[in-house]
């Protein structure tokens, strides 16, 4: 049996999508493999997405969540998608919601406990957001989300992923931004096409 555990924000919990974002379609795809292997291949897929969530979030909340979908005679891989809400930044403060000194400390501490459980690791960077609709964000008073932001975390990740010996997808570099952005109609979030053209490239490569 393989347990895969997705850890992440509203993107990993694939908001506003009628097909449940990229999580579920994962999901529905391994679920796929069981049936036509009459169950002799086992897969469990858990969207343990939160909107909102942060670094410093999901380092609380990991192992009190993982503990309970861990068996020791399992295969687990781990799947984070964290840092878009960390790097969301104050326009009057001039601070990020979770600086980049602590991001990059959180995340060494994730992978950390994830490695007591499994050595399968797996971080995937952000994705272009639409600036013009999310600088300033409607829903997040005197915040913006900016690219540049995003690209300094991101790169953070991937940084921390090549010291700690963890595998990491820069979405980036599979999307081209200015034809990306149409799929934000939120400026943040994907449409159902979008979730659909990530979970093609996670999956390809995962």
């Amino acid at each position: 049996m393989t347990q895969i555990l997705l850890f992440g924000d509203s993107v990993v919990y694939g908001a506003w999508d009628l097909e449940g974002g990229w999580a579920h379609r994962l999901r529905k795809l391994l679920d796929e493999i069981v049936i036509k292997s009459n169950y002799k291949e086992y897969y469990l897929v858990y969207n343990l997405g939160i909107d909102g969530d942060t670094s410093e979030g999901l380092l609380k909340r990991f192992e009190q969540e993982a503990k309970p979908r861990i068996s020791p005679d399992e295969e687990i891989i781990f799947i984070f998608h964290i840092g878009d809400n960390d790097s969301l930044f104050n326009n009057k403060t001039k601070k990020h919601l979770v600086s980049p000194e602590d991001y990059e400390k959180n995340v060494r501490e994730i992978i950390s406990k994830a490695k007591r459980y499994s050595k399968k690791i797996i971080f995937i960077g952000s994705y272009p957001n639409d600036e013009t609709k999310v600088d300033p964000v409607p829903w997040v008073e005197n915040c913006s989300y900016k690219n540049k932001y995003l690209s300094q975390f991101r790169d953070i990740g991937n940084k921390v992923c090549m010291e700690t010996k963890c595998y990491f997808i820069n979405l980036n570099k599979h999307l081209e931004a200015n034809k990306w952005i149409k799929h934000l109609p939120d400026g943040v979030h994907a449409d159902t096409e979008g979730y659909e053209k990530t979970f093609k490239i996670k999956s390809r490569i995962i």
